[in-house]
C-alpha cells in the first residue's frame, strides 16, 4: 500500500492526543485511508471536502465516512454551500463541525466576518452555534 509522508505526524499526533488538519482537495479515498490506519489520531477534514466545492456529492461523501468515524472532524472554512453545514450538524453534531479561516491578510478579516455570519444564518441552535464558533476546536486543543 502506497505510503504518505505524513503518516509520522499522524502517529505521532494521536500519541499526543493532537488533532491534524489536513485539506485533502476532494481525494476521499486518502479520508478512507487514514481513518481506517489512524482511528486514534483527530483529523480536522479542511474545507468540509475541498475549498469552494459545489459538488454536493463530494460533500455528501464526506459527510458519510465523517458518520462512521469519531476522529474526523469537518472545517467550515469556504464552504460555498451553507445548508451542507447544516445537515452536516444533524448528521454528525457539532462537536463534529469546526470554524475554520486560513487567511491572514488584512482582506481575511472580511473573510472571516463573513464565515461567522454563514455560520449564524444557518439559524441552529445556540449550543450548535457555540461549539461551531471556537467550543469544538476548544475542546479539540484542550483548551
Amino acid at each position: 500500500m502506497e505510503k504518505y509522508v505524513s503518516e509520522p505526524v499522524l502517529r505521532l499526533a494521536a500519541e499526543y492526543d493532537a488533532p491534524c488538519l489536513i485539506d485533502l482537495i476532494g481525494k476521499y479515498g486518502i479520508l478512507r485511508r487514514i481513518t481506517d490506519e489512524f482511528p486514534e489520531t483527530k483529523i480536522i477534514v479542511a474545507h468540509f471536502v475541498k475549498y469552494l466545492c459545489r459538488d454536493e456529492r463530494f460533500i455528501d461523501e464526506f459527510i458519510r465516512i465523517a458518520e462512521g468515524h469519531e476522529n474526523i472532524f469537518l472545517d467550515t472554512s469556504g464552504v460555498i454551500i451553507p445548508r451542507k453545514i447544516r445537515e452536516a450538524v444533524d448528521r454528525l453534531g457539532s462537536d463534529h463541525i469546526i470554524f475554520g479561516t486560513d487567511d491572514p491578510t488584512p482582506d481575511g478579516a472580511e473573510f472571516v466576518l463573513a464565515e461567522i455570519d454563514k455560520i449564524r444564518s444557518l439559524n441552529l441552535n445556540p449550543k450548535d452555534e457555540a461549539a461551531i464558533l471556537g467550543g469544538t476546536a476548544a475542546k479539540l486543543l484542550r483548551i
